[in-house]
């Protein structure tokens, strides 16, 4: 739930301060991810040796408290002045048309000329009457309970984000493959470290655990190095987001005939860079998808929720450490 708030707050936040080279502002934010999967793991590994694994979570989480310290410099994004004006505009143009019905309509009582005057031979108070009779009391109450309970089910899809579905059908695909993503990806994460070890015998745990800062390396580079190529329009957010799953699903493939701690690390680093392209470019495709109004939803239903599951399953499908 902590990583949730805080990952969704950190994604949505430069969407709101950069429009133009917002690829580029989203790498630079996202290469934060691939340092600490670099440096973490072995620091965690020697933690556990000197202190034992509740000294190290100690200590691990007060290096997590400073994510209160980043919370504290965000601010409000100021008023952008041509998007107030847009919105000034758009009022100005709906007064006039609102004062343009205002006077046709005192046009008509006062016995002017209609746009449109009804010419079937019936009165208005013949149309009224007509309602009123064809009405029923009963019907009355089922209209209010139906659109009542309607009201309540649009205002949950709202609040849950799903209502974003019905907007994007491309953000519902988006989502799925997320959720894809994350049952293959997480697994490796969480079963490399111990199959290193089983693999490579004469290797330690320290050195099994430092082909996850490969990993980090590799997608500290892919963070770090989209955004250059997105703004200069040498790659499409799709394109490299699609490369990175296609190469991430054929290196995970061809994972388990890897017997040399060389290619593990090799491995380690071309895995790094297909998450590293995943993550920080989906991001970019949400904003692409949605409107900035539904950009916290929408990352929040693919980073996080969907992205979640997937994270979830993975390790349970992918069986367990021998």
């Amino acid at each position: 739930m902590g990583f949730s708030l805080s990952y969704t707050a950190s994604a949505v936040i430069p969407g709101h301060y950069f429009d133009k080279h917002f690829a580029l502002a989203n790498g630079i934010s996202c290469a934060g991810t691939g340092v600490g999967v670099m440096i973490i793991p072995p620091l965690v590994q020697l933690l556990i040796g000197h202190y034992g694994w509740r000294g190290a979570m100690m200590v691990m989480s007060t290096v997590l408290m400073n994510i209160c310290v980043c919370g504290a410099v965000f601010r409000p994004v100021p008023p952008n002045a041509k998007r107030t004006q847009a919105i000034s505009g758009a009022s100005v143009n709906n007064s006039n048309s609102n004062g343009v019905a205002i006077t046709e309509k005192k046009s008509a009582e006062n016995g002017g000329p209609l746009t449109n005057p009804p010419n079937d031979g019936v009165q208005n108070g013949d149309y009224i009457k007509m309602a009123t009779e064809s009405t029923s009391d009963c019907d009355k109450t089922d209209a209010k309970e139906t659109f009542r309970c309607s009201t309540l089910l649009v205002k949950l899809f709202k609040a849950t984000g799903f209502h974003i579905f019905w907007k994007s059908s491309r953000f519902f695909v988006l989502c799925l493959t997320q959720m894809l993503v994350g049952l293959s990806f997480s697994g490796v994460m969480v079963h490399i470290v111990s199959h290193i070890g089983q693999v490579c015998q004469n290797r330690t745990s320290v050195e099994a655990s430092l082909i996850l800062s490969v990993i980090g390396i590799g997608s500290l580079s892919a963070r770090a190095g989209h955004g250059f190529l997105v703004d200069r329009h040498c790659l499409t957010p799709m394109i490299g987001y699609s490369i990175g799953i296609v190469i991430g699903s054929i290196t995970i493939l061809f994972s388990p005939l890897i017997k040399d701690y060389v290619w593990f690390a090799i491995y380690g680093a071309v895995l790094g860079t297909c998450i590293g392209l995943n993550m920080s470019l989906l991001r970019v495709l949400v904003k692409e998808f949605l409107s900035l109004k539904d950009l916290a939803q929408g990352i929040g239903l693919s980073a996080v929720v969907f992205f979640g599951t997937g994270d979830l399953i993975g390790p349970l499908l992918s069986g367990k450490s021998t």
